[in-house]
């Protein structure tokens, strides 16, 4: 597996993508970059998703090793001397570009002067490990001298900017903002009229001892009243302005706790956020009121502006059901679909597959730079995992796990962590209209790996039911399968089930670019979905996967794992 190594890991170096959403009441911070803006600038400049994750540097960069070919983009504060040093001598890590690493050469970051923190952002993402449905680092422990962090097997070609000065002058330009925008809090009435007034007026500065939990201010103290310094506790969130009872404010950042007893009086708008990252010690801040309508606007016009300067990367991953050849013809179109998807979901034992399909499987996935997932089923090998079959919750609940423990023993044999689980056949559809059905797939796949992701069809009970327990879900949608509905497949026994491969590729660019399909009356509806899947047992598979392949390229769309 290529890797990048950490030679020196800086001030505080960790990495970092856009953070888990949505786990609060769990007592699971948002987490992620604490400059939003800059990673989503670097990502976008190498063609990557904006939720790719990077290297976030604090104050002083780290010295990386690379042993792999990567395309690299440095985003955010200034660093003068950030350098590549390889066998043909030094040269220059200019800001905003894509800039290519190659074999063995050394990234050298060294001080970010202006600004407090830059990201290191790597053609098709950082592979750290995913928890929660993020790679994102929590407040403890940086990266140290020795780490490594895992690169894309499979990199993108090398994108061409042909003048990115204009965008890191807007970047520039908006990271040296020194106003935060703030909504009035939750506790306003807690406090004497005048600790708005201050809090407007004054001019604080960055305490030393801040960090990714928050931002400590020094300088003024806010007004507060006697009691309201500590409050019963309650939800919290990135941007709260908090004010204890020594008056003065301190600012959530992405790792704060999920609950706090100290008053609101105010909160720093979404558009402002990315700022709060950006803010060394002992920087001169100031704070200013505008409204809930303002701060919506503002926030519009942020995503508006940017978009305008640097279009949304459009990229989307392709997934195949493989690991299921029984004839010669079959493993050889298999072989030829796996070259042609960024994910597999490997047959492990229910419904087709053993030790030795799963290890050849794996082998070709990991060569064609595949993310790897399990795919368990009813144990129906007769019927190839298409009828459901009766069990009790605890029964189905150990085979799914019997299942994915298969395939995940002979991953990690191969240092390979599996990315996700997504079931088969009659299983798929039964945990979309069966909850006991669905929570027995969860339970399984948490048992094996608590941060493994549970595909599911796009729009299905599925979804909502991991999700709302807790689950890192993807939601599918198919490129060679008819539809009826928006979350309803045409029956494999009626006619226009299967797609031809000229229609495959249109379904799926459909799908990946208007978030819509079509059913055989012609009645258009949404699927929103995050990643495509091909069936390698078709007929004509391997040409329905070049057709997909072909059309995402002429749509402008790159193929990445999720």
């Amino acid at each position: 597996m290529s890797q990048c190594r950490v030679l020196h890991p800086g001030a505080h170096t960790t990495v970092q993508d856009l953070g888990r959403p949505g786990l609060g009441a769990m007592g699971v911070p948002l987490s992620g970059a604490s400059d939003a803006l800059s990673l989503r600038v670097g990502n976008r400049l190498l063609g990557n998703r904006d939720s790719d994750a990077a290297f976030e540097c604090a104050l002083v960069g780290p010295t990386l090793g690379f042993d792999a070919d990567a395309i690299t983009c440095l985003a955010g504060g200034e660093c003068r001397d950030a350098c590549i040093e390889g066998v043909g001598g030094v040269r220059p890590l200019p800001a905003c570009t894509p800039t290519a690493v190659r074999a063995g050469e050394t990234v050298r970051i060294g001080p970010i002067r202006p600004g407090a923190r830059v990201y290191l952002c790597i053609g098709g993402g950082a592979r750290s490990p995913v928890v929660l449905g993020s790679r994102s680092a929590l407040t403890g422990r940086p990266l140290r001298a020795g780490d490594a962090v895992a690169l894309p097997s499979r990199p993108p070609a090398s994108i061409v900017h042909s003048d990115t000065a204009p965008i890191a002058l807007w970047l520039r330009t908006d990271l040296s903002r020194r106003t935060l925008r703030v909504v009035p809090g939750l506790h306003t009435d807690l406090f004497p009229s005048d600790a708005m007034r201050t809090l407007t007026s004054a001019e604080f500065r960055v305490s030393d001892r801040s960090n990714r939990v928050g931002l400590r201010l020094e300088g003024a103290r806010v007004p507060t009243l006697a009691g309201s310094g500590l409050l019963p506790s309650e939800g919290a969130t990135v941007g709260v302005v908090q004010i204890p009872a020594d008056g003065a404010p301190i600012i959530l950042g992405p790792d704060h706790p999920t609950t706090g007893g100290y008053a609101a009086l105010a909160c720093v708008i979404a558009a402002d956020l990315h700022l709060l990252g950006a803010m060394p010690p002992r920087d001169a801040i100031r704070f200013a009121v505008v409204t809930r309508d303002q701060a919506r606007e503002a926030a519009h016009a942020n995503a508006s502006a940017l978009d305008a300067l640097l279009p949304r990367a459009r990229v989307i991953d392709l997934n195949a059901d493989v690991g299921e050849a029984l004839t010669p013809e079959h493993r050889e179109a298999e072989a030829a679909v796996i070259r042609l998807v960024s994910s597999v979901n490997i047959a492990c034992g229910g419904h087709a597959g053993d030790e030795s399909s799963m290890r050849t499987t794996l082998s070709s996935a990991m060569r064609a730079g595949c993310a790897i997932g399990a795919h368990p089923s009813y144990p129906d090998r007769e019927g190839f995992g298409r009828r459901s079959v009766a069990m009790d919750a605890d029964a189905l609940r150990r085979s799914i796990h019997e299942q994915i423990a298969a395939l995940g023993r002979i991953a990690a044999a191969s240092g390979v962590r599996l990315a996700h689980a997504k079931p088969h056949g009659a299983l798929y559809h039964d945990v979309s209209s069966d909850e006991s059905i669905a929570r027995a797939v969860f339970e399984a796949a948490r048992a094996w790996d608590p941060s493994m992701r549970l595909v599911g069809l796009a729009g299905s009970r599925s979804i909502a039911w991991w999700r709302s327990w807790g689950g890192a879900v993807v939601s599918e949608a198919f490129a060679d399968r008819g539809y009826s509905g928006p979350c309803s497949l045409t029956p494999r026994s009626a006619a226009g089930a299967m797609l031809d491969p000229g229609d495959a590729g249109a379904q799926a660019v459909s799908i990946a670019v208007d978030s819509s399909a079509r059913n055989a009356k012609g009645s258009r509806f949404r699927i929103d979905a995050q990643t495509i899947c091909l069936h390698s047992d078709a007929p004509n598979a391997a040409q329905a996967a070049r057709a997909v392949r072909d059309a995402f390229t002429r749509a402008g769309l790159r193929v990445a794992p999720l």
